[in-house]
């Protein structure tokens, strides 16, 4: 079994999804649609406050939508691509990275799982809601660009 069947199917007992035969119905513009929001969720909800309610649930969705877009032979894009664009404006900044087909000889890079590995359960919250004063602080900005071809995203 490859690691990417291994992978979706440990997905499909974390998260509730479509079965596999209606995610093989959508088209590749469904998938990048379902990828690109997911990503674009999960980007919005990295920030000084920490992991907030619900943030492993959206970082599972983003995996499970980069394993499909993956497999379909498109490059995955880093965290730092989702987390940098405003979720209003995602759609024009991130063009650029969108349905870019990886060279067939190469390994499809899983950011949602290297996000999992280094950084979930490890980003603290910087700001307290229950102090009036002004805060400052400094917070982990996450980063999954260092695990990519040196020749993409320029």
């Amino acid at each position: 079994m490859s690691f990417l069947k291994m992978l979706k199917k440990l997905w499909s007992f974390i998260t509730p999804q479509l079965p596999n035969e209606e995610v093989t119905e959508l088209s590749n513009e469904e998938v990048t649609e379902n990828y690109l929001e997911a990503g674009a969720e999960f980007g919005s909800a990295i920030g000084p406050m920490g992991e907030c309610v619900g943030f492993e649930k959206m970082l599972n969705e983003w995996a499970r939508w980069e394993l499909e877009y993956a497999e379909r032979g498109f490059k995955t894009i880093p965290i730092d691509v989702f987390a940098d664009s405003d979720f209003g404006f995602y759609k024009e900044m991130i063009k650029k990275f969108v349905g870019v087909r990886r060279d067939s000889i190469k390994k499809p890079i899983y950011h949602a799982e290297i996000f999992r590995e280094i950084y979930l359960g490890r980003i603290k919250p910087v700001v307290d809601l229950g102090t009036p004063e002004i805060q400052v602080g400094n917070y982990l900005v996450p980063t999954t660009l260092g695990y990519r071809d040196p020749e993409e995203y320029d």
